[in-house]
């Protein structure tokens, strides 16, 4: 199990959003991951992906094994806000 995949289960457990409400997953995931809340161009290319993600393993016969929320989250984790020290 990847990092995306405990984040996710964690965000979920922590609280009690239901698995069809993906607006109040993406706002905890951006105040916990980033640290602020979504605005309204974030938050609609945030539910556009897990749509997007949720009717492609819908349709494939071969599904990702990550959920979309998972997906959010590994975009979230490799946001360009965050500094690289090499």
């Amino acid at each position: 199990m990847d990092a995306s995949t405990r984040i996710t289960e964690a965000l979920t457990l922590k609280t009690d959003i239901d698995e069809d409400s993906h607006e109040a997953f993406v706002e905890l995931a951006f105040e916990t991951i980033l640290g602020w809340t979504p605005t309204p161009e974030e938050m609609n290319a945030c539910l556009n992906s897990i749509t997007n993600w949720q009717q492609e393993n819908e349709s494939n016969s071969n599904p990702d094994t990550q959920s979309p929320r998972a997906s959010l989250i590994h975009v979230l984790l490799n946001h360009n806000d965050f500094a690289t020290i090499r």
